[in-house]
């Protein structure tokens, strides 16, 4: 299972979620403007994968970044698929064409 996270980070006690998760076998996906440098150590292990954005305000680079984790993780909701015009097999939302 995959969960992306926005802003794992904040507040800063939300960061036991995404620890808590990965304990549970979850591929935690963090997305955030923080740099990974500056997350706590235990909230940079429990991350599956980081994506940095510059500006979290900016449709179009959320957009993206949420591009690259329906590419890497078949990470898909209804609003990111009709967002991305993404067509998808009703049964399975993993069956996916761009």
């Amino acid at each position: 299972m995959n969960h992306l996270y926005l802003s794992p980070h904040f507040p800063p006690n939300y960061h036991n979620f995404c620890i808590h998760l990965r304990r549970l076998g979850v591929n935690v996906l963090g997305l955030a403007d923080e740099p990974f440098e500056w997350l706590r150590p235990d909230l940079r292990e429990a991350l599956t994968e980081y994506y940095r954005v510059a500006d979290m305000h900016s449709y179009e680079q959320m957009l993206r970044a949420c591009g690259y984790f329906i590419h890497h993780y078949a990470l898909l909701s209804a609003n990111l698929r009709v967002s991305l015009q993404v067509a998808c097999s009703p049964v399975a939302s993993t069956t996916c064409s761009g």
